[in-house]
């Protein structure tokens, strides 16, 4: 893909040093610096945020995965509690740079720090070297979230413990383990070009060194592999542009004491316990043989839109089976007599009688994802993930929103395979797919019909992305409330040589937004689609403006959404979070929104509880439909006071009052307390 330049002319976000705002107003990001340039380099210009973890969510959101991926470095050094340390780098790193030391490791281990979690100790780096003096031992890490590549450790004062540390394709094994048998380091590393594992000394020395057969190289090279087929079940890669992008994090594996099941994964690392003997296993086996790998880091990548109840454990193994499919070959691991036995009993039993969601065994609940990879091909899940990553319309029911984006995706009516899972499907759902072309095949055949061979309905096309090629440039500050679309796209953006920009599809996240030296901006997604090729999303920071906007607070003064006018249309505008408002008032109702007309007559009135979150409450009650005219009145009731606050212009943010009941009024297109 090519590289682009991205001017949006009031976007300037470069520079700024981040700081988290506190109650009364919380959940946004507020940078202060005084460069005004405004020429975005490249599609995503994170690296106008100074902020990490803002940088963080964004990325997770981007890609639509379930957990953090790493962003630490190896330097292959580990300190000790105690003393003080100089480290140097090769660059005279500034604040905006956001370069980091991260001294600890994930987990509990005996010997090492009495044992206890201590995490991870992180200090800035300003200029070309830190001094530090560890509250705890452990291995030191680079955190560079400019993902530059270029940051060097040159020399570190006090005589640090080199760490052993085998890199894929450039160490060699017998010098390796000579060098395990001789450190004074807790921990071994061993690092591949996506995946690096921080392993116990002492586990390799009695349990990996003695084993035969092991060839670390030809191990970590597969986990390269693994990483390459997960992001590619998923449609990502480091080569694509917008929202198919994967960022350039690593996979990182911890190897703790202890540690729930055989292995688990959480934000930021993947843990092979020594006392299951996950981590031995991951050198003992054989590349073929490692389905605890596959998973794991299938967890990471995991769909959050058909991650319904019940599922954490099933469509997880979606790229666990592509991993075997493209690895290994042959049988796959849901092709196997006993779950073919069993899903034939599924099939069997009268639809009234089956409920998909009630099924005990995990690899019969995953069968049913793969027979659908299986009739309509290798393309299917990248396609599929594409389209929930450039959704922005959310998903109110999992399970009913999964059957109709499938059956619209492959423009066929699904209803006859669910129905032999026990999928139930609602009225509405059945309505929407029924209107679909019939299946030409018996798709739910696969696996049970020991051919070991697909049936095919139809393959995807080849997997491709739409692309930007030229410069965007914004014309004005956005009002919180505007619409864009085809009719008012040119008079706020000028598109120049670019083709296909959907010009109904422009998207503000008004929840996410970041101040800088006093002015607003928000993640605006533009979608592009041209010739053939799939829709792609591109996120950019433009400026906005919040005046004539109500902000809806929730637990612990967090912004949980907004109201204010679209002026084009004369209707009111809603944007909201889809956290729930406040989790200690969940039975009880914490908002009563009521609108009115001059005559004083109720036209529209809703209520939120505290478990209700706006996101969802704007489908559910169509929210973006209700009309105003001038005279109107928007009246909010809370039941915690003060939850209810106006823009105001002069103290540039939101302004409450001390009551439960607040009215407004609609005069001249602006909302005026009264």
């Amino acid at each position: 893909m090519k590289n682009m330049k991205i001017l949006l002319s009031m976007l300037a976000l470069t520079g700024g040093t981040s700081t988290a705002v506190i109650p009364p107003i919380a959940g946004f990001v507020q940078s202060s610096n005084n460069d005004d340039s405004v020429r975005i380099n490249g599609y995503e210009n994170l690296d106008q945020i100074n902020d990490p973890i803002y940088i963080e969510n964004q990325i997770l959101s981007r890609e639509n995965r379930s957990f953090q991926h790493s962003y630490l470095t190896p330097t292959g050094y580990f300190l000790e509690k105690g003393k003080e340390y100089t480290v140097e780098i090769n660059k005279d790193a500034q604040v905006n740079d956001l370069l980091y030391l991260s001294i600890g490791q994930y987990g509990t281990y005996q010997g090492l720090n009495d044992g206890k979690n201590v995490d991870f100790e992180t200090k800035q780096i300003i200029g070309n070297q830190v001094v530090i003096t560890p509250k705890n031992s452990g291995m030191l890490y680079l955190k560079d979230y400019r993902f530059t590549n270029e940051v060097k450790i040159l020399k570190i004062s006090n005589d640090p413990i080199k760490v052993p540390t085998f890199i894929v394709d450039q160490t060699n094994q017998v010098d390796f383990f000579k060098e395990i048998v001789t450190t004074k380091s807790f921990f071994v590393e061993v690092i591949s070009k996506h995946v690096f594992g921080t392993f116990q000394t002492q586990m390799f020395k009695s349990q990996v060194v003695p084993a035969t057969g092991v060839n670390i190289n030809e191990t970590i090279s597969a986990w390269d592999k693994v990483w390459d087929y997960t992001n590619e079940a998923y449609g990502l890669k480091e080569t694509y542009s917008g929202v198919a992008k994967k960022h350039p994090q690593f996979i990182q594996i911890a190897n703790p004491d202890t540690g729930g099941g055989y292995a688990y994964s959480t934000n930021y690392y993947l843990s092979f316990q020594k006392q299951t003997y996950a981590s031995r296993d991951l050198f003992t086996r054989k590349p073929s043989d490692q389905w605890g790998l596959w998973h794991e880091i299938g967890h990471t990548y995991q769909t959050p839109q058909y991650n319904w109840s019940g599922l954490g454990e099933v469509t997880v193994n979606i790229s666990s089976l592509y991993v075997q499919q493209k690895l290994v070959g042959g049988n796959s691991r849901v092709d196997q007599p006993a779950l073919i036995t069993k899903m034939k009993q599924l099939f069997a039993t009268p639809i009234a009688d089956k409920d998909y969601n009630s099924q005990s065994d995990l690899f019969v609940k995953v069968a049913m994802f793969w027979q659908l990879q299986m009739a309509f091909g290798d393309n299917f899940y990248p396609t599929l993930s594409q389209l929930y990553r450039t959704n922005h319309l959310g998903v109110s029911d999992k399970q009913q929103d999964f059957v109709q984006i499938t059956s619209k995706l492959v423009n066929r009516n699904l209803l006859p395979f669910f129905e032999k899972w026990g999928v139930q499907v609602s009225d509405e759902t059945k309505a929407i797919v029924s209107e679909l072309p019939p299946l030409k095949t018996n798709i739910w055949e696969n696996i049970i019909n020991g051919t070991h061979q697909a049936v095919v309905e139809w393959q995807l096309p080849e997997y491709q992305i739409s692309t930007l090629t030229d410069t965007i440039t914004a014309k004005k500050v956005i009002n919180f409330g505007t619409v864009i679309n085809k009719n008012n796209f040119a008079d706020n953006f000028d598109l120049g040589l670019n083709k296909g920009i959907q010009t109904d599809e422009v998207y503000f996240n008004w929840m996410d937004y970041y101040i800088k030296d006093n002015k607003y901006y928000v993640p605006v997604s533009f979608a592009v689609q041209t010739d053939q090729d799939l829709k792609n999303n591109y996120w950019f920071y433009m400026q906005v403006s919040f005046e004539n906007s109500i902000a809806l607070i929730g637990y612990a003064y967090y912004q949980r959404g907004f109201v204010g006018l679209n002026l084009s249309t004369h209707q009111f505008y809603f944007a909201g979070s889809n956290i729930g408002l406040d989790a200690t008032e969940k039975p009880n109702i914490y908002y009563t929104i009521t609108v009115r007309n001059q005559n004083n007559q109720v036209t529209k009135e809703f209520t939120l509880t505290g478990a209700d979150n706006v996101a969802d409450s704007i489908r559910r009650y169509n929210l973006l439909n209700i009309s105003y005219q001038e005279g109107y009145t928007l009246e909010i009731k809370t039941k915690v006071i003060n939850k209810s606050r106006l823009f105001n212009k002069t103290q540039n943010t939101w302004v409450g009052v001390n009551s439960y009941d607040i009215k407004y009024k609609i005069n001249n297109d602006t909302l005026i307390r009264i």
